[in-house]
C-alpha cells in the first residue's frame, strides 16, 4: 500500500512540473515593431506555473519519503 503511494505522488510529481513548466513557458511573449523589442507577460499564468511547480516538489518529497520508510 505504501509503495503504490509512493508511486502515486511521484507521477504526480512528474505531471505537475510538466504542467508548470509548460505554462512557464507560455506565460511571455515577445514582438520586433519599428525596430524596438516589445515584450509581455502574463503574471497570471505565470504566478500558476510557479504553483504547480511547487506542488511538484512538495509531491516529490513526499512519495520519496513515503518510499523510504518501511
Amino acid at each position: 500500500m505504501n509503495k503504490s503511494l509512493g508511486i502515486i505522488l511521484i507521477v504526480a510529481a512528474l505531471f505537475f512540473g510538466y504542467m508548470g513548466i509548460n505554462k512557464l513557458e507560455g506565460s511571455g511573449g515577445s514582438i520586433e515593431m519599428l525596430g524596438m523589442k516589445v515584450s509581455a507577460q502574463d503574471e497570471g499564468a505565470k504566478q500558476t506555473g510557479y504553483i504547480f511547480l511547487g506542488l511538484a516538489a512538495l509531491c516529490l518529497v513526499g512519495g520519496m519519503m513515503v518510499m523510504r520508510r518501511r
